[in-house]
């Protein structure tokens, strides 16, 4: 761990000496968690610890270099937890791009987000997807090599990515495939996409964003096959085969209030979902067999919808809002904050997330236990 903070401080000066063009954000974030002490809680006590007073300070650290006609990316955040002297990073970006007429080269870890959607993306399989009311996490990002390439009639893109599967699978277990084609319709940007995992996962999916002039409209769906039981419950308790097909979407539309303002509302329809029968199957079966606790998180059942106000006011206070409505069972998870920003170099936010689920509300309850999450972070941009 020492040799990793040592690495990256040399990188920061390294940076300065060298002339690299670097951007460095500095955080202070503090939670206040109240828990719903049910049976997942405890669950989840036997397997990581958990406080209700949580800190920790970030370091996002952004390096840009230009060597001839390559570029390199390198997006990294490094968490500290006081509480636990413990470090952890990601490495968001790591890549170099070669760009050579109307295509470019993207070799190394990658952030690629598919889609049009914006809570849900059923046509992004490629990496793991978060909830929009998470204020920690955020698309890991992929290894792979990507070749784009924009003009003439159609633009497209071709991803290869690695994923090992081990010593006993197929060669081509080993690499996800995955392919975009993109057209701009007079308002609208279309896409065609498709992603192929050999023994585990296929898509073909399609999007849409369409400016009608009175707001967005966004469309995308996919329609998808799990050939491995683990990345779905429907396959993993056996009520779903390999031969299944099912097809997933999410439609929406957004639009601007003024100069100031954005509202934005989301359906999304997950036909690989489970039903309520199905989730309160699962959620008395976990101490059986505790595999069971990684399927029941918010986004497992069939029908939800999302909304999200965001209103700026005289360029310094910033206020937003984000729901998740789980129309199944009544589940209901908040998330509005406030935010004060002074000259583009450091801002505070106030947020406040709050759960109305109850054991009624299966979903939210068990998914996701704890009643609130008082949050205040403060940072600054060099």
């Amino acid at each position: 761990m020492k040799r990793f903070v040592i690495a990256a401080a040399f990188a920061c000066v390294s940076a300065v000496l060298f002339g690299i063009e670097a951007n460095v954000e500095l955080e202070s974030n503090f939670l206040y968690t109240t828990y719903i002490k049910n049976e997942t809680f405890s669950a989840l006590t036997q397997t990581v610890s958990v406080d209700s007073l949580n800190a920790y300070q970030l370091i996002g650290l952004k390096l840009r270099e230009n060597i001839n006609k390559v570029r390199l990316v390198f997006d990294a955040r490094f968490f500290y937890f006081p509480a636990s002297n413990e470090l952890r990073y990601e490495i968001d970006n790591a890549y170099f791009q070669v760009p050579r007429g109307a295509s470019v080269l993207y070799a190394g870890k990658q952030r690629i987000r598919w889609g049009t959607g914006y809570a849900w993306n059923p046509s992004d399989k490629l990496q793991q997807q978060t909830l929009v009311i998470d204020t920690i996490r955020e698309a890991p990002g992929i290894y792979g090599v990507r070749f784009d390439r924009s003009g003439g009639f159609l633009s497209s893109s071709f991803i290869v990515s690695p994923s090992p599967a081990g010593y006993a699978g197929d060669w081509g277990e080993n690499f996800t495939l995955a392919a975009q084609l993109y057209k701009l319709i007079g308002t609208a940007d279309v896409f065609v996409n498709s992603i192929y995992r050999h023994n585990s996962l296929q898509t073909i999916g399609a999007a849409l964003s369409w400016d009608t002039g009175l707001f967005v409209l966004n469309f995308e769906g996919a329609a998808i096959r799990y050939m491995e039981r683990e990345l779905n419950l429907l396959r993993y308790t056996g009520r779903k085969s390999t031969r299944d097909v099912e097809y997933d979407f999410t439609a929406g539309i957004n639009r601007t209030l003024g100069d100031n303002g954005m509202l934005v509302l989301e359906y999304y329809r997950h036909n690989w979902g489970i039903g309520n029968d199905g989730f309160a199957d699962a959620a008395a079966g976990y101490e059986d067999d505790p595999a069971l606790l990684n399927f029941l998180r918010m986004g497992a059942k069939k029908d939800y919808a999302a909304l999200s106000l965001s209103w700026n006011h005289k360029e310094a206070w910033a206020f937003n809002a984000s729901a998740i409505f789980g129309l199944n069972d009544g589940s209901i998870i908040a998330y509005p904050s406030l935010s004060y920003v002074e000259n583009n170099n450091w801002d505070f936010t106030a947020g406040y997330i709050h759960n109305f689920s109850e054991r009624r509300n299966p979903e939210g309850y068990y998914a996701l236990p704890f009643y609130n999450t008082v949050e205040m972070k403060i940072r600054a941009y060099f």
